[in-house]
């Protein structure tokens, strides 16, 4: 039997519960970010993470309009050389301040409301998520060192995955299971449309041509806060902040994962997916200043 352990020290296990996604909503919108939410009074560790079988045949919510399936192979040569930035923050760090961060925003209870200024959409979230991180580690405040997208001009999924392509810290997976070790605390995981697979994907596939015409294939987004290894040191596991449908709150949820329990059973169809959503992108969510 495999015997998990985390990879951080101190962390807390999150109490909230969700399998199934949202997508973001596909118009920009200018608007200011939201404050940074208050540190939460510090709590005891609480029980590990379990799936709710109960949910297992909800399928999961997409965008408000998906759009026509793209041809799985590009007309160009796939952009599959992105490669993401040695890190210069300890992921211990990262994600200590992202439990808290999720501890906080779950606490709130925000409903699912697609675009605006509210940012309680997943790309919202992620928003939040941001700058709550840069208030909370004074470093990543610094814009001499250390860049992020912004809700005035990234106000999408697409849009932010283009940010961060376009920042050298975007590296596109095309084999989920064989990119397993690349989800840490802090990594920012992309998902495309429900129940599509792709192959030779780029990043005018996932995130839409410069032109906005056709819109890309991501539709979700989402923050790694934990995860679970096996006695060798490869991820099994993992637990994600995000903004999740119209039926559930803002909080965290287990994605897909090689072990067991419920989303175990969506794991071989779409390997460390979103439920039925293919994992197809993977971001740093710092992006250190060259």
């Amino acid at each position: 039997m495999q015997s998990l352990r985390l990879s951080f020290s101190g962390a807390f296990a999150l109490a909230a519960l969700a399998l199934f996604s949202f997508g973001c909503n596909s118009k920009p919108a200018a608007e200011k970010s939201a404050a940074p939410e208050s540190a939460p009074a510090a709590t005891a560790p609480m029980p590990a993470q379990t799936d709710n079988s109960a949910d297992a045949t909800q399928p999961a919510a997409t965008d408000t309009a998906a759009p026509p399936t793209p041809a799985t192979t590009p007309a160009t040569p796939a952009g599959n050389t992105d490669d993401l930035p040695n890190r210069t923050l300890s992921e211990n760090k990262i994600g200590t301040q992202l439990i808290y961060i999720s501890e906080s925003i779950t606490a709130q209870q925000l409903p699912y409301i697609v675009g605006g200024p509210a940012l309680q959409d997943c790309s919202g979230i992620f928003l939040r998520i941001t700058d709550s991180l840069k208030a909370r580690i004074p470093a990543l405040a610094d814009k001499s060192k250390y860049t992020f997208p912004n809700a005035n001009e990234h106000r999408s999924s697409r849009g932010i995955a283009r940010w961060y392509h376009e920042h050298g810290n975007l590296h596109i997976v095309e084999d989920g299971k064989a990119e397993a070790n690349r989800i840490h605390p802090g990594s920012v995981m992309f998902f495309a449309n429900t129940d599509q697979h792709y192959s030779n994907m780029n990043i005018d596939l996932l995130a839409g041509p410069p032109s906005g015409v056709p819109k890309g294939v991501i539709m979700h987004i989402a923050t790694v806060v934990s995860v679970v290894k096996d006695d060798a040191g490869n991820v099994i596991k993992y637990t994600m902040m995000h903004g999740r449908n119209t039926k559930n709150p803002a909080s965290a949820s287990g994605g897909n994962c090689d072990c067991g329990a419920t989303t175990g059973k969506q794991h071989e169809k779409f390997p460390f997916g979103n439920w039925n959503q293919q994992w197809v992108a993977v971001a740093n969510i710092e992006t250190p200043v060259e």
